[in-house]
């Protein structure tokens, strides 16, 4: 399982700084010696991984299980969405949906490159999922007017 390290194993081999999110190691790793920093970039860039006894895991998941004793029940979110900003009080246990309503980027492949908004015909749909429902928010004349509309349901922290 990957979730295999302990806690405890994980303070033997890793000091974790929660002020900074970062990662050092306590024993020689391979060719990391101890002290040294740990951790790698991980899917582009967006999270650190480290690798312990030739298994990865992701930084703000054993930083969650460093400072709670516990593996997070669901994902761990960063709340600045910046995923290499491991402090601890940038980080939190919530569900798939918080987590997706943290988001500030639409999808590479997005028609409009705004969250929450989609063509219809020649005007704009505001959309937004909540709890698996999709909610029509509206038509509008303009992509930032549908946009505005899902940001004003978005911040108003409705759920279903």
């Amino acid at each position: 399982m990957k979730d295999a390290v302990t806690a405890a194993r994980l303070r033997e081999v890793l000091l974790y700084i929660p002020e900074t999110g970062l990662f050092y190691w306590r024993i020689k790793s391979g060719n990391k010696a101890a002290g040294s920093l740990a951790g790698t970039p991980h899917k582009r860039g967006r999270y650190i991984q480290v690798f312990i006894n030739g298994t990865g895991y992701q930084a703000h998941r054993i930083a969650w299980l460093y400072m709670t004793g516990k593996w997070p029940a669901y994902e761990i979110d960063h709340i600045n969405g910046n995923g290499v900003d491991n402090r601890f009080t940038n980080l939190r246990d919530v569900s798939h949906f918080k987590n997706m309503q943290n988001r500030t980027r639409s999808n590479k492949n997005s028609a409009t490159g705004k969250l929450g908004v989609y063509p219809h015909g020649n005007k704009f749909r505001s959309r937004i999922t909540v709890n698996g429902k999709t909610l029509s928010l509206g038509v509008y004349e303009d992509a930032d007017e549908a946009h505005s509309a899902y940001l004003k349901f978005k911040n108003t922290g409705v759920s279903l």
